[in-house]
Order: structure tokens, then sequence, then C-alpha cells
């Protein structure tokens, strides 16, 4: 070799030297600093941790709202239950009670919360019976009437109630004749 070739070798390896030694390189895309992994991994658990915090919020609030199901029906035992003015017609056969808020016992539901209820009652009658009421705490909410001599009497609504508040099935102060129990005959509310 020449020395001018051997000079233009020698001048080339320093230009390379400095160039990966000395002189700050541009930074590829594929390169990643410590740093940044350490920076992106934080990233990644606090979204990681956000997105455990809204699972568990929504768990929480599934199991709020199955803990407020209630719902019931009972239906009436006996057959032929003379009307006795202003008592309580007894709906002692429980088919469910969702929540415990029914008590067989005294035919009353106790609204376990506030909120808003759906009753319905369905019961036979003899064609004297006229009436009987929804009750609310001992006052009519909801009638239910017989007013052409039917043998069947259907009422119900929505009622607004606070916790502790009772719904009772009562026979009207006026009434008489008879009510026809068996599983046909239903008293039933849930919340909604």
């Amino acid at each position: 070799m020449s020395a001018k070739a051997d000079a233009l070798l020698v001048a080339l390896m320093a230009l390379t030297v400095h160039q990966t030694m000395g002189a700050p390189q541009a930074k590829r895309s594929d390169d990643v600093q410590p740093v940044e992994v350490v920076q992106n991994m934080a990233n990644q658990v606090a979204t990681l941790e956000a997105k455990v915090a809204a699972v568990q919020d929504n768990l929480r609030q599934l199991q709020e709202t199955e803990s407020h199901k209630v719902a019931f029906t009972a239906s009436i035992l006996e057959h032929d239950i003379i009307a006795s003015p202003g008592h309580v017609i007894p709906f002692s056969r429980v088919v469910t009670n969702a929540g415990n808020a029914y008590d067989a016992n005294t035919s009353a539901f106790t609204a376990p919360f506030d909120g808003q209820y759906m009753f319905f009652v369905s019961i036979d009658v003899t064609p004297t019976y006229k009436c009987f009421n929804i009750l609310r705490n001992g006052r009519v909410v909801i009638p239910g009437h017989n007013d052409a001599g039917d043998h069947h009497i259907v009422a119900g609504g929505v009622i607004t109630l606070r916790a502790g508040d009772e719904v009772t099935v009562n026979h009207d102060p006026a009434a008489v004749g008879a009510v026809d129990g068996g599983h046909e005959a239903i008293f039933t509310g849930f919340n909604i």
C-alpha cells in the first residue's frame, strides 16, 4: 500500500473510533434505558391497580344490590275464611320469602329498607264479600273492590315505604261474606 492509502486508512479508523466512543450517538428507537423500563412498569402497575379498584367497586355494588333484593309470595291455607271486619287476612303459607321480610305468623310484610315496593293481592270471595284493603302501618293505601258481585278480587300497586313500615291485607271494616283460601289466593310483594 502507498503512504497515501495508509494515511487514508488510519484517518478512517480514527474517525470510526471517535464516532463510536467519543461523540454522542443518535438514539435508536429500539434502545431502551433502564429508567424508562422502570417508569413503564410503574405506569402499568398504576393502571392495573386502578382496574382492580374499579372491579372491587363493581363487586361491592353488586353485593349491595343483591342484599337489597326482597320478594315474597304467600297464600291462604284455609278455605272459606269468614270476614272479620278490619282484621288481617291470614296469608300464612309462604311460597317464597327472599330477604325474610314477610312474617307468616302475622301475615305482615315489614320493609327492611326505604324504597318503592310493588304489592299484588288476588283472592276468590263469596258474592257478598265487597272489599279488602292493602294497608301501610294500619292505613288504607290500596283498596280491592268487588262491585259487581264477582267471585274474584285483584288489587295491587307501588307503595313507597320507609324501613320498618308494615304492610298487611285486611278485611274492610264493613266486610261480610267470606274469602276462599287455597294456593290461588295470594299476597305478593317485592322491591323495585
